[in-house]
Formats: structure tokens, C-alpha cells, sequence
């Protein structure tokens, strides 16, 4: 099977379950103090009506979406889009921490930059980035789609092999 020149992966439901979760509760109990006449239930209809826009809007934005390319990956954040090439990476992995199981990438040794993040993420889980969401698939088979996207495009190593505790 041929690879398609670009894969646009758009963000998963699976992680906002929590969120569109706390905006029914939020407007639960904003219905039930409106029905009593008390407290401030716009307050918390407000608050849900707000929760349920940003999911959407997470779930839709094209700047939330991961792209590969053969030339490099990019994904988005709520603060920012950040883009880099496969040569950037030398390997991605799967790390497990507050209770779930995130991607996460390791910078090549050549790769200038974001010293300070990296020395941070470096001391607290042995990794320089962590993707925002697994966007639809499981952690392990999303890390092993980046292996091999980065593998075919730089030649560096076999996919997974210089990943720590086995890597993707």
C-alpha cells in the first residue's frame, strides 16, 4: 500500500470525556438552582455553555490537528502550533503519567532549541515533548505511525530502536 504524501490526524473524543462531562454537570446544577430561584445558576450555565464551546472547538479547529508530511510533523496547542522536521526527532515513545499513557519524543542531540523545556520534561519523565492527544488512536500505535513516518523520511535507525524500555 502506498503512504499518502500528508496524513492529517484530527483530535480524538476519547480525552474530552471529562470535560463535556463537568459541562452537563455544570449545567445540571445551574437547571436545578434556576428551577429553586437560588444561588447563581447562570453562573454555572454560563460555565458550561463556555466548557462545551471549547471542546468543540478543540475537537474542530484545523490548528488543533497533526499533520505529517515528508518533510517533518506539526501539531497545535491552545497557546500555539508547533512544527518540526523528522530529522528533529530521534525517536517517539510512550510515557504513562497522571493516569494516562501520552506520546512523547526525544529531540536528535543536533537539534538547537527549547533548552529549557527539555531540560524540564528531561528530569521529570525522560522525554523533550509530549503530543497534547493521541488523535483517535491507541498510544502505542500512534508513537509506532510517527516511528515509521520519521523512519522513512531520515533513515536514521530502525523504528523503535533507540527508544527507551522499548520505545514505540
Amino acid at each position: 500500500m502506498e503512504e499518502p504524501s500528508e496524513l492529517v490526524l484530527r483530535p480524538g473524543l476519547s480525552r474530552f470525556g471529562w470535560l463535556f462531562g463537568s459541562a452537563a454537570a455544570l449545567a445540571a446544577l445551574g437547571d436545578v438552582m434556576l428551577y429553586r430561584g437560588t444561588g447563581l445558576p447562570w453562573l454555572y450555565l454560563g460555565l458550561a455553555a463556555l466548557l462545551t464551546g471549547f471542546g468543540c472547538w478543540v475537537l474542530t479547529a484545523p490548528r488543533m490537528w497533526l499533520r505529517l508530511s515528508p518533510t517533518g510533523f506539526e501539531y497545535g496547542t491552545v497557546l500555539r502550533r508547533y512544527s518540526f522536521r523528522w530529522d528533529d526527532v530521534a525517536w517517539f515513545g510512550v510515557s504513562e503519567f497522571a493516569s494516562h499513557r501520552w506520546v512523547v519524543f526525544v529531540f536528535a542531540r543536533e537539534y538547537p532549541g527549547d533548552e529549557r523545556v527539555r531540560r524540564i520534561n528531561q528530569r521529570f519523565g525522560g522525554f523533550d515533548r509530549i503530543l497534547p492527544d493521541t488523535y483517535g488512536y491507541r498510544p502505542v500505535a500512534l508513537a509506532e505511525l510517527l516511528e515509521s513516518w520519521r523512519f522513512r523520511h531520515t533513515r536514521q535507525s530502525e523504528p523503535g530502536t533507540t527508544a527507551p524500555d522499548g520505545g514505540a
